[in-house]
């Protein structure tokens, strides 16, 4: 059977077919007429599976370019930070947008090692 990576809607707990119930940052569930009704319901979201950022080899020197990245990549990097952006926006605009949150997640980080 086919699965679907969704999360839970703002606000709602929601169970899978076997009664766990779905983790906020998401999970693969089994499709099924259950699933596809609350979708409609808008009770789950249709979510792009979590896309690690790739890291360059350890023996590269140059900086990762998120450039290369394609849209879907970046769409996934700043739905997995939480980073809201327009269903519209353009790979300029999500670059900017992943640039600033890994700059913040690496402020962050900074802090907490003081």
């Amino acid at each position: 059977m086919n699965t679907i990576h969704v999360i839970p809607a703002d606000g709602f707990q929601v169970r899978d077919h076997t009664g766990a119930l779905i983790p906020a940052e998401g999970a693969e569930v089994q499709d099924s007429p259950v699933l596809q009704r609350r979708l409609r319901e808008g009770l789950l979201v249709v979510a792009p599976k979590r896309t690690p950022l790739p890291t360059p080899d350890k023996t590269d020197d140059e900086p990762l370019d998120l450039k290369t990245l394609t849209v879907p990549e970046l769409r996934a990097n700043l739905t997995d930070r939480g980073v809201d952006f327009e269903a519209t926006a353009k790979k300029p605009e999500l670059v900017e947008l992943l640039t600033a949150a890994l700059v913040a997640e690496a402020e962050t980080d900074d802090g907490a090692e003081d």
